[in-house]
C-alpha cells in the first residue's frame, strides 16, 4: 500500500493575531483623535441584565440585526434575537 508524501497546497493566506500587543496600545491610542476613547468607554457600558432590559434588547436585535419585524418571526428568528440579546 502506498503513502501519501505529497506536501498540503500552500496557503493563500498567512495567520496572524488581531489587534495591538498590551505594549503597544497605549502608543496606537495615542494617535487616535481626542475623545474617541471617552466616546467608546461612554457607549460601552454592559446591557442590563433585568428582564425588561433583556425584552428591549431582543427587540432591537430583531429589528436591526435580523432586519427582522415581529410579522416575520419565527422560532429561529427569536433564539437568534435572544442569543445576541443574553451574554454570560
Amino acid at each position: 500500500m502506498a503513502t501519501n508524501t505529497t506536501q498540503p497546497p500552500e496557503r493563500h493566506h498567512k495567520r496572524s493575531f488581531t489587534g495591538f500587543a498590551p505594549e503597544k496600545l497605549e502608543e496606537e491610542i495615542a494617535t487616535w483623535p481626542r475623545g474617541t476613547r471617552e466616546i467608546w468607554e461612554k457607549y460601552s457600558r454592559p446591557e442590563g441584565r433585568d428582564i425588561e432590559s433583556i425584552q428591549k434588547s431582543i427587540v432591537h436585535h430583531t429589528t436591526t440585526t435580523l432586519a427582522r419585524t415581529p410579522y416575520n418571526m419565527d422560532n429561529f428568528g427569536a433564539y437568534q434575537a435572544t442569543a445576541h440579546s443574553t451574554y454570560g
